[in-house]
């Protein structure tokens, strides 16, 4: 246990070393495609745990009492004071639309006199400084962030398709400004310094929060506004920073049973040589060591042809042989466009639900004593 333990040492593997890794161990897998199909199985005992890499600059916020707001500037704007000190009107309207477009992060209104001492008591929406700020190499798993304004962030924070989605159709619908980071959950945020901001303080009421001229001369000037941004975590996406930790790699290969599968196996030549015992023909069952529950027209169709490759080649076929020999089978029909096999279920199979199947029926989830 320990030696196989060891063997899994680095922090992170890329997920070229998971596939050359779970290869070695006896999994049945071809391509990163595969690897990333069993990282989102919908049965968390057979999903292989990958996490994104986060080796840019960022900055997070963990405060559960953070609200989301939206801002306005006030309608008695002073413009011509901006102009008079050496801002154009371009450089105006532009740090008005930052104001007005970005999704700012407040947390609850408290007493600054706890914090300062100060002899006044005197409330504002006290900003939120950053729990991690700028730090690299960190192991994150994405999640989406419901834009809901005024609602606590613990109830906004939802799982994510960034696994799922390979061609992005519902990833560029979610809002990435969020991440899990072992069991903790946090925002992505920006600091902004927009000199018109900063200028103003927050005035709450009914629940919502307003903009307003400070009062008086010398009053408390935030200067640490934060802004959500899912710019960071959609960028490592894309550049398909995927790695799975030397625990979770570890972990999957001894659930799996591949390990102990290839000893079987083994075991079993080395009997049939001593014993010089007549060979046992295979069949689907060889193959399909975890079939489903509820046996489906699906499954049936497969098993048929897995019994026919085992009768001809003597041997179970692999995923990559399996599903050209269901192309090539009379009884279904292979669309060559779509890349999919008609008339084997009540629906066409591609490649990545077969892939899926294939490797959910192969795979021993049973738990070890």
């Amino acid at each position: 246990m320990n030696s196989q333990a060891n063997s899994y040492a680095k922090p992170y593997y890329t997920l070229e070393e998971t596939l050359k890794r779970l290869k070695e161990a006896g999994a049945d897998l071809d391509t990163i495609a595969d690897v990333l199909i069993i990282a989102s199985e919908d049965e968390v005992a057979n999903r292989l745990e990958v996490k994104l890499l986060c080796d840019e600059p960022i900055t997070l916020v963990e405060n559960k009492q953070s609200k989301i707001v939206k801002l306005k500037i006030p309608t008695d704007f002073d413009h011509q004071w901006w102009l008079d000190n050496y801002y154009s009107p371009n450089d105006i309207k532009e740090l008005i639309s930052e104001i007005e477009s970005s999704q700012w992060l407040i947390t609850k209104k408290v007493n600054f006199s706890e914090y300062i001492g100060a002899p006044i008591s005197q409330e504002r929406n006290f900003l939120i400084e950053p729990d991690i700020h700028l730090k690299k190499n960190l192991l994150v798993t994405p999640k989406s962030l419901e834009v809901s304004f005024n609602r606590s962030l613990p109830d906004l924070i939802q799982p994510s398709s960034w696994l799922r989605d390979a061609k992005h159709q519902t990833l560029s619908r979610e809002n990435l400004a969020a991440v899990e980071i072992e069991g903790l959950f946090y925002c992505v945020c920006e600091k902004k310094k927009n000199p018109i901001l900063e200028s103003y303080k927050l005035v709450e009421n009914n629940n919502s929060y307003t903009l307003a001229k400070h009062e008086k001369e010398g009053e408390f000037r935030e200067n640490n506004w934060l802004a959500l941004e899912d710019r960071t975590i959609r960028e490592l996406i894309k550049n398909k920073n995927f790695v799975v930790t030397g625990k979770a790699l570890h972990a999957y290969v001894e659930k799996s049973g591949f390990t102990s599968r290839i000893e079987s196996q083994n075991k079993s030549k080395n009997e049939i040589v001593n014993n010089s015992a007549p060979l046992k023909p295979l069949t689907w069952r060889d193959l399909f060591t975890n079939p489903p529950k509820n046996t489906s027209e699906l499954f049936l169709e497969v098993c048929d042809v897995v019994d026919k490759y085992c009768s001809e080649f003597k041997s179970t076929p692999n995923s990559k042989q399996l599903w050209k020999h269901l192309q090539k089978e009379p009884s279904f029909k292979y669309d060559r466009n779509k890349e999919v096999i008609n008339d084997i279920s009540s629906r066409p199979l591609d490649k990545v639900n077969f892939n899926k199947n294939f490797h959910r029926w192969t795979t021993n989830t049973a738990k070890k004593g």
